[in-house]
């Protein structure tokens, strides 16, 4: 998996067991090598997601931040979403 994504294996395994977490792009290499949406990896309904614009925005607001930062903002954009599931 990690090979077809493009990525290290150790980093995926950490991902994996919440160890670490993804960035913007590499959710996108993941999804692409598994051939599914990016929403489909996310917490968030794939109608609520028509396509990856938003995301790469997302991820220029979030790079570099501290893993609690980032995990906060999920937080905001999955209570965003909540009431449309």
């Amino acid at each position: 998996m990690a090979e077809l994504a493009g990525i290290n294996a150790k980093y995926l395994g950490e991902i994996e067991r919440g160890i670490k977490g993804p960035t913007v792009v590499i959710v996108e290499k993941i999804a692409a090598a598994l051939d599914v949406p990016v929403c489909s990896l996310l917490s968030i309904p794939e109608r609520s997601c028509p396509g990856s614009h938003g995301v790469r925005e997302i991820g220029r607001l979030l790079a570099g931040r501290e893993r609690k930062e980032v995990m906060k903002a999920v937080k905001i954009i999955e209570a965003l979403f909540e009431d449309e599931e």
